[in-house]
């Protein structure tokens, strides 16, 4: 029951992010704010290093590929700046748009999520990384979940900027 449990709940975070900007079935598609309009490129002062991107850098559409138990998913994921906050949203099946913690440093933003079940809870931890890299910007992920102290790998993210 408890494997069970975890997968069903990896596949409905799959999906759940796998939704992140994904067209709907007419077509439309999450609209960011005005710095996801902004271009590829970074600016010059991050073009010296791989890491230390601005939320200004990030933002913007991703082709992203999700990588789980032997399957593979592609999608658009996309990541937004709300004030000084990094945030991905969507628009399918009436997922909310959530907020993660940004590192400028170390170019990590992550997300934890905990999800209550019976008389404990789930912990969905996930991170990305962004990086330049030959001139645009890439993103790796992965997650990990942790039930009854039983940690599982999730499912892993790559994708580069697409404007």
């Amino acid at each position: 029951m408890k494997k069970a449990l975890i997968i069903f709940l990896s596949m409905v975070l799959i999906f759940a992010l796998a939704a992140c900007g994904e067209k709907g079935e007419e077509g439309s598609q999450v609209q960011g704010s005005a710095s996801t309009e902004a271009s590829n490129t970074p600016s010059e002062e991050t073009e010296k290093g791989k890491t230390g991107l601005s939320i200004d850098d990030i933002a913007g559409n991703y082709s992203m590929n999700t990588y789980y138990d032997g399957k593979e998913q592609k999608h658009t994921v996309v990541f937004t700046k709300i004030g000084d906050k990094l945030v991905a949203s969507s628009d399918a099946k009436g997922e909310e748009p959530f907020e993660l913690s940004y590192d400028q440093a170390s170019g990590i933003a992550s997300y934890v999520q905990k999800i209550p079940h019976e008389d404990s809870e789930i912990t969905i931890d996930s991170k990305y990384t962004f990086i330049l890299e030959d001139g645009g910007t890439k993103v790796n992920g992965e997650t990990t979940m942790l039930f009854k102290d039983e940690t599982k790998d999730g499912p892993r993210y790559e994708g580069y900027k697409i404007d």
